[in-house]
């Protein structure tokens, strides 16, 4: 949502729901942000510069499981590389790009992927029982600052209803949530706009930043996580 702030400097943001449907009405609020765009500048002018993020969809012919190798970033060993994604399973990981020559501004950087809390039964047991289970981090690293958030857990991006399940797609069910089963079905719930994970950032003068995930613990017995395909939209040179 874009606004406009006026001269007395006010501005009241929120929500509300005049109405209820059902007899369980259900609302999730999380994390807020805002971002300044500059005076007078009453539109968003994103621009998608995803192509300079060298192999941002993994290209299957430019990577290679065998070797853990992926063209353009640096990674730790591969459980996959296959139909655009890179997978870790059962250890620690890291996987990252720098990025150099980028225009003075703000920036966000997105990505598909999911992080999975040991095997399906254990993190629904490591949710259940209060544990923390966002332990993969999402980053972009300026000269100036780490800006990171956790990757959203499995059953966070999942439905809750088999009509919103991808065609085709196998699942599994985590606390009730129908979550994907395996790459292909990642791949379909991807597709189909889940699992998004979205961060900010603000890059200096240098125009150099690193973006990445990494897992530094694992939880369980069967950690695993299946990245996608990244993207970089561009704000302009607005405050950070």
């Amino acid at each position: 949502l874009a606004f406009t702030v006026g001269e007395d400097g006010n501005a009241t943001i929120g929500m509300h729901l005049d109405q209820t449907i059902g007899s369980n009405d259900y609302v999730v609020v999380g994390e807020w942000k805002l971002w300044y765009l500059g005076e007078g500048n009453t539109d968003i002018n994103e621009q998608n510069v995803s192509d300079l993020i060298v192999n941002n969809n993994f290209d299957p012919a430019r990577g290679d499981k065998a070797t853990s190798t992926i063209e353009g970033w640096t990674t730790t060993t591969l459980n996959g590389y296959k139909q655009n994604t890179a997978s870790y399973n059962k250890n620690t990981f890291a996987l990252s790009q720098k990025l150099s020559g980028l225009p003075e501004g703000t920036y966000k950087v997105t990505v598909h992927a999911f992080y999975r809390a040991g095997s399906y039964e254990e993190e629904e047991a490591n949710i259940n029982s209060g544990a923390d289970t966002h332990l993969t981090k999402f980053y972009a690293a300026t000269s100036e600052k780490t800006y990171e958030k956790p990757v959203m857990n499995l059953s966070e991006g999942g439905v809750s209803s088999v009509d919103d399940v991808p065609e085709g797609a196998s699942t599994k069910t985590i606390n009730g949530i129908i979550v994907p089963d395996g790459t292909s079905a990642s791949v379909a719930f991807y597709n189909a706009g889940y699992y998004l994970n979205e961060l900010p950032f603000y890059v200096g003068a240098d125009g150099v930043a690193t973006i990445g995930m990494h897992l530094d613990q694992t939880i369980g017995t069967n950690d695993y996580i299946v990245v996608g395909e990244w993207n970089l939209f561009y704000y302009g040179p607005g405050n950070n």
